[in-house]
């Protein structure tokens, strides 16, 4: 199964970011994009959202791009999407409020 990340990296700390509308994750990563440091910690990342050796995941596009397409060996996507959603900050879940419910 192939995920698309978007990677944006050298952030205050590493996390996923609420799913696209073409279906691609972002990603903030804490370490910069030089010498692999970013990829390398993306896998690892993952390997610990996802719950699975680092083995099974591997970059398949875009190694030295932001925008990424990962190979996730073992897992079907209706598994990986649920434990990327459950990872998300609670903040990013809660709904928006529309500007009329706000002012009442």
């Amino acid at each position: 199964m192939y995920l698309k990340l978007k990677i944006s990296p050298q952030k205050k700390n590493t996390r996923f970011g609420e799913r696209l509308p073409d279906g691609t994750w972002p990603v903030f990563i804490q370490e910069p994009a030089t010498e692999g440091k970013a990829n390398k910690a993306l896998v690892d990342f993952l390997s610990e959202v996802l719950g699975i050796p680092k083995h099974r995941i591997g970059i398949v596009r875009g190694l030295q791009s932001r925008n990424k397409t990962v190979q996730i060996s073992g897992m079907e996507e209706e598994e990986w999407t649920q434990r990327i959603s459950s990872s998300l900050p609670l903040a990013n879940k809660k709904p928006k409020k529309k500007k009329n419910q706000e002012r009442e």
